[in-house]
């Protein structure tokens, strides 16, 4: 038997236009959902997530700002989100892309040898933020940043002036005539 949707589980009102109402009641296979998928992610105004996505995902935000709660792990999340929408990859292809976050790819990045342990109430917290994405339900509180560091981690001779008057380090292999200064969110500064 195919695996189905429970009827209590399916957005009647998203999908209505491709399922019938007895189809939802009775369950929608998961065939039947793929095989539609064209009609259906459009109209969700996101694509789904694999779950090699999202682990990767959790991953990252965990690697890249795990002191910095929530708000700080949230940040990373949107940030992948927004490249992944900008570029339209996945959340695997960007957080997996050569140099762009070096917990994951960086030879040499301390963070690369570091796993959650079992319990790490930091990385349960990485995982729901995970599943957020996942699901299209995690907001973006980074203003559509598409790029981030954190001043304090970077050695630099290069700096920039942000719109509070205030100079900071800033990566030498950016452009700083090219980039957006947005925010800063728990010590880290986004850009676009």
């Amino acid at each position: 038997m195919a695996a189905t949707i429970p009827y209590e589980a399916a957005d009647v009102g998203r999908f209505a236009h491709v399922f019938t109402p007895a189809q939802l009641r009775t369950g929608v296979s998961l065939a039947d959902v793929f095989s539609e998928v064209d009609d259906v992610w459009p109209l969700l105004g996101w694509a789904p997530m694999t779950l090699a996505d999202e682990v990767v995902l959790a991953l990252t935000i965990w690697r890249e700002n795990r002191e910095g709660g929530y708000a700080g792990m949230q940040s990373v999340a949107n940030v992948v989100l927004n490249r992944v929408n900008q570029k339209g990859t996945s959340a695997y292809v960007e957080c997996t892309r050569p140099w762009q976050f070096t917990s994951i790819t960086g030879k040499g990045d301390p963070e690369l040898g570091l796993w959650p342990q079992i319990g790490d109430a930091q990385w349960k917290l990485a995982l729901s933020i995970a599943s957020d994405a996942a699901e299209g339900s995690l907001s973006d509180i980074t203003g559509g940043a598409t790029l981030y560091y954190n001043p304090a981690s970077i050695v630099t001779d290069q700096t920039i002036q942000i719109p509070t008057g205030e100079t900071i380090p800033f990566p030498k292999t950016w452009n700083p005539h090219v980039v957006e200064y947005l925010k800063e969110i728990q010590n880290h500064r986004f850009f676009k």
